[in-house]
């Protein structure tokens, strides 16, 4: 809500035009399956991810649901899968990475329709 307050001028302050470039480029293209994509990727940098989301047309609400999904998702994979290896569960472990995968490509070959979804709401 800062970035959107404050605008891009804040934002070019804060992240580096090459990084805003691409993110914009996204977000002009595939910028809600991309985002939420982007929130799964543990490490990712999510901060630069929030202010230019802040800064496009996206609705704050959808904006929420994105990133809150994102966020938990990612954080329930990535701890799950770290207590699956820390324990020497390696079954547990793939499937838990195969899910993940299929998942993705479920994600991927349906994004129209789950894009319009969330337009909807």
């Amino acid at each position: 809500m800062l970035a959107r307050f404050l605008g891009e001028p804040l934002l070019e302050k804060v992240v580096k035009k090459e990084v805003f470039e691409k993110f914009e480029h996204f977000m002009e293209h595939k910028g809600l399956l991309v985002s939420f994509l982007l929130f799964l990727i543990p490490g990712f940098p999510k901060d630069y991810l929030c202010y230019i989301m802040g800064v496009s047309l996206i609705p704050t609400g959808t904006f929420i649901i994105i990133s809150t999904a994102g966020r938990l998702l990612g954080t329930i994979i990535l701890s799950v899968t770290g207590a699956f290896a820390g324990n020497g569960q390696y079954i547990f472990l793939t499937v838990i990475l195969s899910l993940g995968i299929a998942i993705f490509i479920v994600t991927y070959y349906y994004h129209d329709k789950l894009l319009a979804i969330l337009k909807k709401k």
